[in-house]
């Protein structure tokens, strides 16, 4: 029960940096929970939603990557707080690239009605989506400058 809790939660987190894991089989994802949230679990994610991982060697992978996270010096939490951030920003930026087929009035043409329907549907959903982010990350830099120009608060 403990492992579909943490399956759970770590389905929960990987979808508010717009992360679907659904798409992997129920003991891949349970073998991701063994990672901490970090660029080394998004960088094996994202390898395993662009090319299937068997599950043995997922498990192999994840083995590796604890091994290896135990011999690293901890990272003082400030520092962590940057890399961990710096490191989810850029992966986001750089998996959510348009299709090519988004920005040809053509090619859309040659869609179904439904299907351009849904698709303007999702876009619109997304866009939501990232206006609430950017709106987040705005009052983040807000708050910065605040605390810059007001440093004995």
């Amino acid at each position: 029960m403990g492992e579909m809790v943490r399956v759970a939660a770590q389905m929960r987190f990987l979808k508010l940096i717009y992360v679907d894991i659904s798409r992997l089989c129920y003991t891949n994802q349970r073998y991701l929970t063994q990672l901490p949230h970090s660029e080394a679990k998004l960088d094996l994610i994202l390898e395993c939603l662009n090319e299937p991982m068997p599950t043995h060697i997922l498990y192999k992978r994840v083995q590796e990557i604890k091994k290896g996270s135990l011999s690293l010096p901890e990272e003082p939490p400030q520092e962590k707080i940057i890399s961990d951030y710096s490191g989810v920003m850029t992966r986001l930026i750089e998996k959510a690239a348009v299709p090519d087929l988004f920005s040809d009035r053509d090619r859309l043409y040659g869609l179904e009605s439904n299907t351009r329907t849904q698709l303007r549907q999702t876009a619109t959903q997304w866009i939501a989506g990232l206006e609430a982010k950017r709106e987040k990350y705005q009052s983040l830099i807000d708050h910065l400058d605040y605390i810059a120009t007001h440093p004995n608060y």
